[in-house]
């Protein structure tokens, strides 16, 4: 691996009104993915890789509501992928979908 990454997901619901029932496997939520390049690995590289695999998912990914990439402005080796997804469908394909699959 190239990188070390954290998750966090959280539903797109009100949090005031939304109960434990309202989850299910077609809420939509939201993904953000906190990763820190190794010090081996071409920052260069990884946005290059990064960038394709970005292009790969928008392609092909009716799903994916919402897919950036961004670099933290204090550290030049920390990246966060903002993902919404439609479903957990659409979570699932995007775990096994090529373009993703070839970057990680």
């Amino acid at each position: 691996p190239h990188s070390v990454c954290a998750f966090q997901v959280h539903a797109s619901q009100d949090a005031e009104t939304l109960t434990m029932a309202a989850y299910g496997a077609t809420t939509p939520f939201l993904l953000l993915a906190r990763c820190h390049i190794k010090p081996d690995v071409d920052v260069d590289a990884y946005l290059a890789a990064a960038a394709e695999a970005d292009a790969g998912v928008r392609a092909t990914e009716p799903g994916m509501l919402h897919h950036t990439f961004d670099q933290d402005p204090d550290d030049d080796r920390m990246f966060v992928w903002s993902e919404v997804y439609k479903d957990d469908a659409s979570l699932l394909f995007h775990l096994t979908n090529p373009p993703l699959t070839k970057f990680v």
